[in-house]
């Protein structure tokens, strides 16, 4: 698989986190997240989805795949790590 952009690890991460306190993640809720407009995420999503990482029905939720859940936690532990 190639290497994901920081980008894209970002909002991969962003999923994860939103996952984390909340049943459902829906493309705003990202947006609101990352501070970003709603196209700009749902293109993120668009090439995550290609990649196999997330799951996405036109206007529903966002669910992350076992591969894209994979990441998204070892991209998150990263990120903790380099905060502390």
């Amino acid at each position: 698989m190639e290497k994901l952009t920081q980008s894209l690890e970002d909002y991969l991460e962003a999923i994860y986190v939103i996952s984390l306190t909340s049943k459902v993640v829906r493309v705003k809720d990202v947006a609101e997240f990352l501070d970003v407009k709603t196209p700009s995420v749902v293109d993120a999503v668009g090439k995550l989805s290609e990649r196999g990482l997330v799951v996405h029905e036109k206007y529903g939720y966002l669910e992350l795949t076992d591969k894209g859940y994979k990441i998204a936690e070892e991209v998150y532990d990263k990120h903790k790590k380099i905060y502390k």
